[in-house]
């Protein structure tokens, strides 16, 4: 039976062999570096504060992201050792016709994440050329956003692979500069012990709820990169 796949990213739902597992640790570690280092995630945590404190928040993130992690990698390893990707390994569970069921859904599931990250990238975009430029328009730089996600795309699992390894990098230069900026410009104490809302609309355990369902948003797409 004759393989159909990208001729731009060479992607396909058939199983890989270990020589076309060409992805190493790094690049993995860079990928879901990227992956959770997205803006929908930081603003998800921005949430937290100042309906709960920031040790209470701490708390969530850790145990929540440790217990989401577990099902998630347990997911990726079935990736790694059929080499399948994850709608094609949920035929198991539905069977040949019904996985066309969550695969509609997932296919509508990330094309909304798509947009909502391109209209926030589009924002960012927009601010940064109004503030140099000052010219502003949110529409184009969010169309502009979104056709380079999917020319990224495209180039299926290699573009996306070489992508996350330079994202990851300026991730961590950034993070590490508006933590210098925050730790600068404010004290240490004063963050701590800010003040809290007093009719919070978060608890403790609506954020530890929040992070282990980020966690879980991830498991329709893990067998797709820890395939490689």
């Amino acid at each position: 039976m004759k393989k159909v796949s990208n001729p731009f990213g060479n992607d396909s739902i058939f199983p890989l062999n270990r020589n076309e597992q060409k992805m190493g640790l790094f690049a993995t570690f860079a990928l879901w570096l990227a992956a959770n280092f997205v803006i929908t995630t930081i603003m998800t945590g921005m949430m937290f504060i100042p309906d709960i404190s920031i040790k209470d928040a701490m708390l969530a993130i850790i145990l929540g992201s440790v217990i989401g992690a577990i099902p998630l990698a347990l997911t990726g390893m079935i990736g790694t050792r059929t080499g399948l990707p994850t709608m094609v390994i949920t035929r198991a569970a539905f069977g040949q016709k019904g996985f066309i069921l969550p695969t509609l859904l997932n296919t509508l599931i990330l094309i909304g994440w798509s947009w909502i990250q391109a209209y926030m990238a589009g924002l960012s975009l927009n601010y940064a050329i109004h503030y140099t430029f000052g010219y502003s328009n949110i529409n184009l730089f969010v169309i502009l956003t979104e056709i380079l996600v999917v020319i990224i795309t495209i180039f299926g699992h290699r573009g996306v692979e070489k992508i996350e390894n330079i994202v990851s990098t300026a991730i961590l230069i950034l993070s590490v500069a508006v933590f210098y900026k925050l730790f600068t410009t404010y004290d240490v104490a004063s963050l701590v012990n800010i003040k809290l809302n007093e009719n919070p609309a978060i608890t403790p355990i609506i954020a530890f709820d929040i992070v282990i369902a980020t966690a879980f948003s991830w498991m329709s797409s893990v067998c797709d990169f820890n395939r490689y």
